[in-house]
């Protein structure tokens, strides 16, 4: 048995070479300066120590209030934001 198919003409429009819509630029310098500088400084009784992110800042202050059953503080250098780590592990806003 033979396949019979009918020739179908097909126009195909020429391509042009593809550009960006828009160039792409890198964000500015500040962000770039701001977003590798953020810092997070765990402050006890006895010693202070900076951390590059939220989560190991608030996991050292919680580790130190529950072991040592002092609180402590993690602030955010950039924002001066401050927060009371108790000894139970809650963290909560600094009213200072």
């Amino acid at each position: 048995m033979t396949d019979l198919t009918d020739p179908v003409e097909v126009e195909i429009p020429e391509t042009t070479p593809a550009e960006p819509i828009a160039p792409v630029e890198p964000p500015p310098e500040t962000w770039i300066k701001h977003r590798w500088s953020q810092r997070f400084t765990v402050r006890t009784d006895a010693a202070s120590h900076s951390y590059p992110s939220w989560e190991r800042a608030i996991g050292a202050a919680r580790s130190f209030a529950v072991e040592s059953g002092m609180a402590s503080t993690v602030t955010d250098d950039n924002g001066g934001t401050r927060f009371v780590v108790t000894p139970d592990g809650c963290a909560s806003p600094s009213p200072s």
